[in-house]
């Protein structure tokens, strides 16, 4: 297998995104606007899990921070991270699926 900088491969990450209990309406479509990511779940109470594909390391950190930014967020904490090149992530969903 190739070697490869981790820092300049696609990203996968999951986030839990915890705002107002009141203000999921409106974090929810500030989050979506953002390129890469999709809303996968929420309680409605003010806790928001949400997926995020990003082409490098830098865009990775470059979104967490706007997420922590938007108004009415109390935190975002990153809970899986996975970063492969595509030849290497396609063996490995393969593999897992047989």
């Amino acid at each position: 297998m190739p070697s490869c900088n981790a820092d300049s491969l696609p990203h996968i990450s999951s986030i839990i995104i915890y705002c107002l209990p009141d203000k999921n309406k409106q974090v929810i479509p500030a989050l979506q606007s953002q390129a890469g990511t999709e809303v996968y779940s929420t309680d409605g109470k003010g806790k928001i899990i949400a997926l995020l594909e990003s082409p490098d390391y830098s865009s990775l950190m470059s979104s967490l921070k706007t997420f922590s930014h938007l108004p009415f967020v109390i935190s975002c904490q990153l809970v899986f991270h996975y970063a492969a090149d595509n030849e290497v992530a396609h063996e490995f969903f393969e593999k897992s699926l047989h």
